[in-house]
Parts: structure tokens; C-alpha cells; sequence
């Protein structure tokens, strides 16, 4: 039986995020269509999870655009943003529906918690008026460069997993220790974000010498892998604080 009224909330939800110009068309359809599945195939508390996770980020993008010491690149999600974000907890609901487990669960609410750490740091890392230091490097780079980390940005970046574990606390009966390995799990993913777009992400330099991460007419690699871009780094991320939570949860 389809669930009509949740489908419905998700909708304005996610037109809520479309409206205030975080998410473009495809992204919104890609949203609902996730969480449709979500409907169907899981529990009203992986809903709700995501959907906290993007409307509250969608909310803090367009609170600090104004305020942010980056460079513009586009704050609209698009599908594939959506899903590189979102892909991972989806396939932790399905495998759920298929072969139920609690510890499922706990898998897919690191997962989201990671995509909110990386998110949020991202974010609140666009506020340093100080230049961003690569992790690999420990050089300046230009702020908005997969790799650069502020420590105004590793701040946004805890309280991004908080976030999450805090939700974990107040949806699922679970022990503090859980908790903390969803906060933890989901840090260190977003850790692990920054490492591997410092390492592989694409970087390209423009005719004109500006350092970007998109192939744009007379560009040139001149770092990472030109197949790795931030959506891949990003499902990245949220592919490994599910494998860092069964590691702590063991």
C-alpha cells in the first residue's frame, strides 16, 4: 500500500529546497524519487534522517552564501549530487528491506552522518577569512578546493555528526557508546573526504592560471585522476564511515 500523505510532505519538502534555490529540477525529482523509495521500502525514521539532512543543509547554504569568502561554484544540487550524497543510505534501506537487521540501521545513520559532516564543513569553511591548508600538504590553497580544511570548517564538520547522532539518540533505543561511534564514524568520514580529494580529485588549470575541479575549454590536469570528481569523493565518503561504524561496532 502506498503511503500517500508522507509522499506528499517529502514533495513540499523537497520543493522547500527547490525554492530556495538549493536544489535545480533534476535534483529535485532525483530527491523525491529517493525518497519515495524510502517510503516504501523502510521506516519513517530513515525519512525523516535525510530529510533533516537536506533541508537542514540546504537552510545553512543559503543562511552563510552571503556571508561565505569562497568563490561561487554552484550551491544547486543536481541528481547526481543528490544521489552521491544520498545513494549510499539508500542502499543500507534496501538491504534492509530485504534481509532486516537493527544493526542496518546504525550502518545507514553513519553513513548520513558523514554526509552531513562533509557538508557542513564544507559550508563553515567558507567563513574563514583565513586560506584553507591542504591535509596532504599543509600549503594554502584557494578556499572551495576538495582537500582544504579550516578549522572553522573541522568545527562545522563535528557539529555536522552531531547532528546526526543526536537524531540517532532521539529516533532509534540505542546505548550513548552507539551514539558517539554514528559521531565519530561520521567525522572521520568526512576526514577521509578530504584526504581523498587532495589525493585523487581531478584539479585543472585554467589558461588564464586560476587552479579549478571542472574540465573547462583550454584547461589541463595537473592533479589527481580526471575520472574523480567531488561526487565520487563524496560517495566515497559515505561508503566508508559505515565501514569505520562496523569496525567500532565490533
Amino acid at each position: 500500500q502506498i503511503k500517500v500523505l508522507p509522499i506528499i510532505i517529502l514533495t513540499l519538502f523537497f520543493y522547500f529546497a527547490y525554492n530556495l534555490n538549493t536544489l535545480n529540477m533534476s535534483g529535485f525529482f532525483g530527491g523525491v524519487m529517493m525518497g519515495v523509495l524510502i517510503i516504501i521500502l523502510s521506516s519513517p525514521i530513515n525519512l525523516i534522517t535525510l530529510t533533516v539532512f537536506f533541508v537542514f543543509s540546504s537552510i545553512l547554504s543559503k543562511i552563510l552564501k552571503n556571508s561565505s569568502y569562497s568563490l561561487d561554484k554552484g550551491s544547486k544540487r543536481d541528481i547526481i549530487q543528490v544521489y552521491a550524497n544520498g545513494g549510499i543510505p539508500l542502499f543500507f534501506c534496501i538491504i534492509d528491506f530485504f534481509s532486516p537487521h537493527p544493526f542496518n540501521k546504525l550502518l545507514f545513520f553513519s553513513s548520513v552522518s558523514a554526509a552531513m559532516s562533509d557538508t557542513w564543513a564544507t559550508e563553515f569553511g567558507k567563513l574563514s577569512k583565513v586560506k584553507p591548508i591542504s591535509i596532504t600538504t599543509l600549503k594554502k590553497v584557494e578556499h572551495g578546493l576538495s582537500g582544504g580544511i579550516t578549522r572553522i570548517g573541522i568545527l562545522g564538520s563535528l557539529l555536522g555528526s552531531c547532528i546526526i547522532g543526536l537524531l540517532s539518540w532521539i529516533l532509534i533505543p540505542t546505548s550513548n557508546l552507539i551514539v558517539y561511534g554514528i559521531i565519530f564514524s561520521g567525522f572521520l568520514g568526512s576526514i577521509f573526504d578530504s584526504l581523498v580529494g587532495s589525493l585523487f580529485q581531478a584539479k585543472y588549470r585554467t589558461f588564464e592560471g586560476m587552479v579549478i575541479e571542472k574540465n573547462i575549454d583550454k584547461s589541463s590536469l595537473i592533479s589527481g585522476l580526471g575520472w574523480v570528481s567531488n561526487d565520487i569523493v563524496n560517495l566515497v565518503n559515505t561508503a566508508f564511515a559505515p565501514l569505520i561504524m562496523y569496525i567500532f561496532f565490533l
